[in-house]
């Protein structure tokens, strides 16, 4: 996975999926992109789903170029990106906005990207396993996951709403608690933000990084 600028001169050789809000794609549309609503594929992981479920025509292949773009800070991109990634895609790319341009490791390094609550109950308290709660103070104060460590996701833009992949990130994570020689589950509420950081974590040299897909929503609902 990595940032780039995209032009349209890439198109032809890259799948642009743009998952920016239907009234946004009409008013200021992406030469060559091909629509695509998050909400179409965020319940294809629980499901064992498949690339070729992804309501695409053609569909995606394991071997494509995606780029991803939104209009959301990153949120809806990063967990479109993610919910490929788990699906089987090994070439991704997050559009930034801002052009900022900074290289990941490739998405396909072999290691599990989803975690479910029955892994997470599993895992609580697993020395090799940190979670990251990336909400803000005030959602964390009315509770976290046992052992979590916080990190509000926020540290991970830049001032013109990009991904902030700098090595004053790096450091903030690591002065977090985030060790990177540790499985990395974010979460967050309800898994966009949390996808977000799952992203930055990787670029910034995480190697075993997962998503809480359910996030608190579903810690919360497991306890009830």
């Amino acid at each position: 996975m990595s940032f780039l600028p995209f032009t349209t001169a890439q198109a032809a050789s890259h799948r642009l999926l743009d998952v920016r809000a239907p009234e946004t794609r009409l008013d200021q549309p992406l030469s060559g992109a091909e629509p695509l609503n998050l909400s179409d594929v965020a319940h294809l992981p629980a499901q064992q789903a498949s690339l070729a479920d992804v309501p695409l025509d053609p569909p995606l292949r394991p071997t494509d170029t995606i780029v991803v773009t939104d209009d959301a800070m990153g949120q809806a991109a990063a967990r479109t990106a993610w919910t490929l990634l788990h699906l089987g895609a090994r070439h991704i790319t997050l559009f930034d906005p801002d052009g900022t341009h900074d290289a990941a490791r490739p998405a396909a390094d072999g290691n599990p990207v989803r975690a479910d609550g029955d892994w997470v109950h599993a895992h609580l308290h697993d020395p090799n396993v940190v979670f990251l709660d990336v909400r803000g103070e005030v959602e964390r104060n009315a509770g976290m996951l046992p052992g979590a460590v916080a990190w509000n996701w926020t540290g991970g833009l830049n001032g013109a709403g990009g991904f902030n992949a700098s090595q004053a990130a790096h450091n903030d994570l690591l002065r977090a608690g985030v060790r990177q020689d540790a499985t990395v589950v974010t979460y967050c509420q309800s898994g966009l933000r949390a996808a977000h950081t799952f992203w930055l974590l990787r670029a910034l040299g995480w190697r075993d990084v997962r998503l809480y897909e359910g996030s608190w929503a579903d810690w919360q609902e497991r306890q009830s």
